[in-house]
């Protein structure tokens, strides 16, 4: 499956001609339309699921796991998650595990910071965007 964050996807319009179902190539076909549409809204629904705030975190305070129902194949810098906290405030330091791809960092939005005691809150939402290394928590003041 071609997600949105692969390298097959493109910006520029024209480039996006690899074989179906990554790409509608000139003289397509017909039978792979159908098979390029679907994956092309499957990409939609994945990103929309993940910046929508779709997802509540399971886990433990500290430790919040996110599960979706297609996994990105790795984490990517960029990626973007929201999704409400689970039942407990984070009592220090949160990692953050998708999909079961590993546990990571989740740091306040200068990249370096590690989250303090209840920084986050049960039932709030939050947003994370990943960047190589850490997720950087996105909220006002933290």
């Amino acid at each position: 499956m071609s997600q949105i964050q692969s390298s097959n996807w493109s910006e520029t319009a024209a480039s996006n001609n690899a074989t179906s179902p990554n790409g509608f190539p000139e003289s397509m076909p017909a039978a792979g339309y159908n098979d390029s549409a679907r994956e092309m809204m499957s990409a939609v629904k994945i990103w929309y699921n993940r910046i929508s705030a779709t997802a509540i975190a399971t886990g433990s305070a500290d430790a919040l796991v996110l599960t979706y129902g297609t996994s990105p194949g790795a984490y990517a810098s960029g990626m973007y998650f929201s999704f409400y906290k689970n039942a407990s405030d984070n009592t220090g330091a949160v990692t953050l595990n998708v999909n079961a791809l590993g546990a990571v960092a989740v740091v306040r939005r200068n990249g370096s910071t590690a989250l303090s005691a209840a920084d986050m809150v049960s039932g709030a939402l939050y947003e994370v965007t990943h960047d190589g290394t850490s997720f950087r928590l996105h909220q006002t003041g933290i």
